[in-house]
């Protein structure tokens, strides 16, 4: 019964703060909070006011018993510093921003909190939505605005804002942002809190990505006993842990992307940083492939199933040590039916061996991961469906279509030897296949299905031939006899060959 009770008493606690909350977030607030914020910024231009005595002036606000009261303060803070900011002096950046980093403890005032920090970082703020205002209405002014300054001058706009963010960059030192960033990733627990607050946190940690990226890359979080320091790598896995907003998804990623780059490409051990690291932020990035994208009703700004898939294999191309994690990946995930699932994958793949042909060169010496790669590339070429494929041969399947230039980016790693035309000729099909094009049997004999699948085995051979000279020579040599004797025999099947 007293266990009851005391449920009973935190619920109804919990209620009362909630009401507050929404009560302070009403428009009468925002309101109050925009003319007290007015008239302390007409007195700070004009040189009557201060920062720090603004400060001291909410000061009975800031530091009340009350949710109310302390969110109104943090409010009418948050106008201030955005309208200022641009004028303020180092040494009230650094007092505000001890005070504001004080202040993520209370999550109370968090929201208002965050913004404001995010101003003093240079960020934009979001427009309200007026109350009169339908969200089609919303998105046509947002796009009307960009279309806008994109007339008056896409490099004047992008200047000015540059210029903006890296005099609110100037304004921090070394010291503030480290600051900064051992409080906010030490007291913001981003996935226990709402929307709102989640997506200001992954702005802020992409904001100090952006524009102090040598502070966080030496930067190291609290440790316990016995544990290495977090880096900002792990923290920010930390932070993309569970979410499942497609819009703090998408900065989480680019977040991700950008620290594994810049500690890749740094000198001080930062690929064993990486290397350390890989392991979890695979963990957590294998939790949103295969994509499933639904967006929120209340979402301003369009995030798209291809924004977010882009972002999620930018994330995952960062590194060439995230290679076996997606082989690994994709070999879990090709069994499922869907054919999306196994087109991203490919296109994925295809991404992989794109972007780090060079350094898998190396990787495949270990004959054990090219394997895995050929088996999960063939695996799709060969899949056999007779709704896919014309009896000529001709790709009606954009999977097929992904697996074949997923094979092209293979081969193209390969393009000084024969590696590539040994596995191929080494396949079932292939063998089949040749045995079929030496054959004196006409091909209208052959069954539908069997004509897919050598018109298939076809396609890897002609894609593993054009891509070098040598792979041509010896595929040519290895062909060249049936090819001569049974033109006229196989016509169908040796066209589409050299064709394809």
């Amino acid at each position: 019964a007293q266990r009851v009770r005391e449920r009973r008493r935190c619920a109804a606690k919990g209620e009362r703060e909630r009401e507050e909350w929404r009560a302070v977030m009403e428009e009468p607030s925002e309101k109050e909070a925009e003319e007290r914020g007015r008239e302390m910024v007409s007195k700070l231009m004009e040189g009557k006011l201060t920062l720090l005595r603004c400060v001291e002036q909410l000061g009975g606000e800031l530091t009340s018993d009350s949710t109310l009261e302390r969110t109104k303060g943090m409010l009418v803070l948050v106008r201030v510093l955005e309208s200022v900011r641009t004028v303020l002096t180092k040494h009230e950046v650094g007092h505000i921003l001890s005070f504001l980093c004080d202040r993520l403890k209370d999550w109370h005032t968090l929201r208002p909190t965050l913004t404001s920090l995010k101003v003093l970082l240079g960020g934009r703020l979001q427009r309200k939505r007026r109350a009169d205002e339908s969200e089609e209405e919303e998105e046509e002014e947002e796009e009307y605005r960009e279309r806008q300054l994109k007339q008056e001058g896409e490099k004047t706009t992008s200047a000015t804002t540059s210029g903006k963010r890296n005099r609110a960059a100037a304004l921090l030192t070394p010291e503030n942002v480290k600051l900064l960033a051992t409080s906010f990733f030490s007291h913001v627990d981003v996935q226990s809190h709402s929307q709102p607050i989640r997506q200001l946190s992954f702005e802020i940690a992409e904001l100090l990505l952006s524009d102090h990226l040598p502070v966080l890359l030496a930067f190291r979080g609290e440790r316990a006993e016995g544990e290495e320091e977090d880096t900002v790598l792990d923290m920010l896995t930390n932070f993309i842990d569970g979410e499942k907003d497609p819009r703090c998804l998408l900065i989480g990623f680019k977040c991700i992307e950008t620290a594994v780059k810049a500690f890749s490409g740094s000198n001080s051990g930062g690929r064993e940083i990486v290397g350390k690291s890989v392991e979890g932020i695979a963990d957590v990035l294998s939790c949103y492939f295969p994509l499933s994208f639904s967006p929120p009703p209340d979402m301003v700004k369009r995030v798209t199933r291809q924004d977010l898939l882009a972002a999620l294999f930018d994330a995952y191309t960062s590194t060439p040590q995230l290679f076996p994690h997606v082989v690994q990946l994709l070999a879990d995930r090709f069994p499922s039916p869907k054919s999306e699932t196994k087109v991203d994958g490919l296109s994925l793949l295809q991404k992989c061996l794109k972007d780090f042909a060079e350094e898998l060169r190396d990787d495949f010496q270990d004959d054990s991961l090219l394997e895995q790669v050929w088996e999960l590339i063939r695996a799709q070429i060969l899949h056999t469906d007779s709704n896919l494929l014309s009896v000529v041969g001709q790709l009606c399947c954009n999977l097929c279509q992904k697996a074949l230039e997923a094979l092209q980016s293979l081969a193209n790693i390969f393009s000084d030897s024969t590696r590539m035309v040994d596995l191929v000729f080494e396949e079932d099909s292939v063998k089949e296949t040749l045995l079929a094009l030496s054959s004196k049997e006409n091909c209208d004999t052959f069954s539908k299905s069997q004509n897919m699948m050598y018109c298939r085995a076809l396609d890897m051979v002609s894609t593993v031939a054009s891509s070098s000279i040598p792979a041509f020579e010896e595929i040519l040599n290895r062909t060249y006899e049936c090819i001569l004797e049974n033109i006229s025999i196989q016509p169908v099947l040796l066209i589409h060959f050299v064709c394809g």
